[in-house]
């Protein structure tokens, strides 16, 4: 049978204060799909109507007639009983008491209700302009351009970029352009890049590798690309275009223009690559380039990146072509390249796909072209590679639009963090630097992040790869060699003097491998007291280098280097398929942090986090732990859970000539009930059937495959086929009866004669 079963499911009210910026007969639809893999091939094909992902579960907001496509394909459809058992943790969550931020001076909420982790517009613009007065040689905030309700002189807002790392004296650092926030709904996006451009700012000065960056990258942030979007999607509305009321104004919850179909490049160039329908989500506008958003972002980028590629489609950058324009999105875990017109590839697709893959290593994403995804034109990264040349990347990052607080903060925002500060070091180089290894993070034990007199013997530990890459399962490794060196630079911060160079070894004596460990003793005996600067970087036996990795080593002869070494223990509490795991029972003698892996998901962070688990299985949960002086333990345990049981469908039948019973009372469903069952006649839904029992007369005899699919409350299935042999009722077979001969006249006159005379006789006795 098809893999594929979508259950309508009339969740509106299972999310708090959401409301759906569409007509009335957009509703939302459960997805249950049999694989992972088919429940992303589904998200591709219908991620602009994705609302979540989790495994093999979607929910999709589909109008009837993208419902009735849907049906149409080789994908099954039923409708049935909605139940929120499998996302009650996330409604939980996202149902605490509200708590709203506003600012001291106004009435302004700074955060989203029910979401406090996300700023709101005002939130997030207050924010921005505070660290651009905070550190005027670092930060500058930009006017670029108005928001569509701005240029209408309603109550609107500016676009503005927050600019980090300017530098007047020299114009040609290699930039790099994040833009976030152009489908309103998407919450996620915005609240990673502020976080990017904060880690950046206060860790200036005090991580290496944000001062390598800030001292070669100019770091150009779009925060908030539909401000007027988004200010819908803050009260709960699930919007994704701009508010231009020109379009659709008959039905004001689905007006506006798809941002992301309007950019100018490739603009309406395939079919449905866009919507020419005002009111669909995906509504390009009527001309290119029509709305002042796209105007203002398009009219920036050119003015920050030049002109990088010819005239024609199969015209390449060159190679060595700086900057990266990055745009941010949500949902799916996923990032892609251009170009996202045709499957063909880009003319700088082996750069472009190796970047990509790389971000997907770091991040835990998987990475395609973006035409894999699904047809689209007039995109962004039609600008950034199209029009520039530009190495462009599009993330999708999380697995919902409005994406819990906790799933942001434990997953997300972490493994998106490094992502991005990946992206602000390749900006120097990136269809060519991903060719070289990267270390793979530095530990210093012994010291870490806290100070130690001299002499402390410090033991730097790494990882140097040159397969840092993350394909699907089943494409082909991109091409990797053998490490060759690994250099590591020491500079004191005060003096900027480079103190130390050192050709560190492979921790094995040899280096022989495309992936290397590193251990080192650094001696630090008659070390100056003050901070210190370290960074190292690799290089392949083909001569290509990696970008570099930071750390920082503080000397103080007034510190008593003193450390207990920390344990890792964890506790854990599972209940209705969610997992919430504790490392309190980990010790140390000042402050940890927590790393988790589970089974070969993202890494999760946080001394505390949670997960859910769907199918019974072995679970194994590893913690690692660090302490401040950069020791580390870990332990792990295997946790056997019991998932969801599905249901059992059990079907029974019995036939009369052409009429056929059939009866499903006996399915039964160990941990639930079920709540929704179909009938199917040689592949074909009977969408008259619906009940436990039905009486169905075949056209003719014939052998007819049955089936029966039954839904419990968790959304798990089951399907069971049979064959029924059907046969003509035979014709009863008719007795043959002779006729009797009529008896002649002159015999029934006698008969009468005969009955007279006895009849007379009997008479006579009785007179006598």
């Amino acid at each position: 049978m098809r893999v594929v079963f979508v259950i309508i499911s009339l969740l509106i009210s299972s999310i708090p204060n959401v409301s759906f910026a569409h007509k009335s007969n957009f509703v939302n639809y459960s997805v249950k799909v049999s694989t992972v893999l088919d429940a992303y091939k589904l998200a591709h094909q219908y991620h602009d109507s994705l609302l979540e992902i989790q495994g093999d579960m979607l929910i999709l907001n589909l109008s009837e007639k993208e419902y009735l496509q849907l049906k149409n394909t080789d994908h099954v459809v039923y409708i049935g009983v909605n139940n929120d058992h499998v996302f009650d943790s996330r409604i939980k969550r996202n149902s605490l008491t509200k708590l709203v931020n506003k600012s001291s001076d106004s009435n302004v909420e700074l955060t989203i209700p029910e979401f406090e982790c996300y700023n709101t517009v005002e939130g997030t613009y207050a924010e921005a302009k505070s660290q651009a007065i905070a550190h005027p040689e670092l930060v500058q905030w930009k006017k670029i351009g108005e928001s569509w309700k701005k240029t209408q002189k309603e109550s609107g807002y500016d676009l503005n970029v927050l600019v980090i790392g300017a530098d007047q004296k020299n114009s040609n650092k290699p930039k790099l352009f994040l833009q976030s926030g152009l489908h309103a709904r998407e919450y996620a996006p915005v609240a990673l890049n502020l976080a990017f451009a904060k880690y950046l700012i206060t860790n200036q000065g005090v991580d290496p590798e944000v001062d390598w960056i800030l001292d070669n990258t100019e770091i150009h942030l779009l925060l908030v690309a539909n401000p007027d979007g988004r200010k819908k999607a803050e009260e709960g509305l699930w919007w994704r275009k701009n508010t231009n009321n020109n379009y659709c104004s008959d039905e004001p919850n689905r007006m506006g223009v798809d941002l992301n179909r309007n950019y100018t490049f490739n603009w309406f160039s395939i079919e449905n690559g866009s919507s020419g329908d005002e009111c669909m989500s995906t509504f390009r506008g009527h001309e290119k380039g029509s709305e002042p958003e796209i105007q203002a972002i398009e009219a920036y980028v050119r003015s920050i990146f030049p002109d990088s590629r010819g005239p024609n489609v199969n015209d390449a950058a060159p190679t060595s072509t700086p900057g990266l324009f990055i745009d941010i999105h949500s949902a799916g875990g996923m990032v892609m390249w251009p170009w996202s017109t045709t499957v063909d590839p880009a003319p700088n697709a082996a750069g472009l796909q190796r970047l990509g893959r790389r971000f997907a290593a770091i991040n835990g994403y998987r990475a395609f072209q973006s035409s894999n995804l699904y047809p689209a034109d007039g995109v962004s990264t039609g600008l950034g590679y199209g029009e520039l040349g530009i190495a462009s990347i599009i993330f999708e990052i999380g697995t919902q639009f409005f994406e819990s607080c906790q799933t942001y903060e434990q997953e997300v925002l972490p493994n998106n963090l490094r992502a991005l500060m990946y992206a602000a070091k390749a900006a120097i180089s990136p269809y060519t630097i991903t060719k070289g290894p990267e270390v793979v993070g530095i530990r210093l034990e012994g010291s870490g992040q806290k100070p130690v007199p001299s002499g402390t013997n410090i033991n730097l530990k790494a990882n140097v790869s040159d397969a840092l890459f993350r394909q699907l399962a089943d494409e082909t490794l991109e091409a990797s060699q053998s490490i060759k060196q690994v250099l590591l630079t020491i500079s004191h911060v005060d003096t900027a003097e480079v103190t130390k160079e050192i050709q560190l070894s492979a921790a094995d004596g040899e280096f022989d491998s495309n992936n290397e460990l590193i251990s080192y003793v650094l001696n630090t005996e008659n070390w100056s007291e003050g901070r210190y600067s370290l960074y190292m970087k690799a290089q392949d036996q083909d001569g290509n280098w990696g970008t570099v990795k930071g750390a920082s080593l503080v000397i103080d002869n007034n510190i008593e280097n003193q450390n207990v070494l920390p344990t890792a223990d964890f506790s854990f509490e599972c209940a209705d398929l969610e997992c919430i795991v504790s490392g309190d029972k980990s010790t140390d003698d000042g402050e940890l942090t927590y790393r988790w892996l589970i089974n070969d998901r993202a890494p999760l962070f946080g001394k505390s986090v949670s997960f859910n688990y769907y199918e019974t299985g072995e679970y194994k949960i590893v913690l690692q732990v660090e302490d401040e002086f950069g020791f580390v333990a870990s332990t792990e345990k295997t946790l056997t859970l019991q998932g969801i049981i599905v249901p059992v469908a059990v079907l029974e039948y019995s036939c009369d000539g052409l009429i056929c019973d059939f009866d499903s009372s006996k399915s039964s469903d160990t941990d639930g009930q079920i709540t929704h069952l179909e009938w199917y006649i040689d592949g074909i839904y009977q969408a008259d059937y619906r009940e436990a029992t039905f009486q169905y007369e075949f056209p003719v005899a014939g052998t007819y495959v049955i089936g029966l699919f039954v839904v419990d409350n968790h959304n798990a299935y089951d399907f069971k086929e049979i064959s029924v042999e059907v046969k003509d009722k035979p014709v009863p077979v008719k007795a043959i009866v002779k006729p009797v001969k009529e008896a002649s006249k002159s015999g029934g006159a006698l008969m009468v004669l005969l009955t007279l005379l006895i009849s007379c006789f009997y008479i006579r006795r009785r007179w006598y």
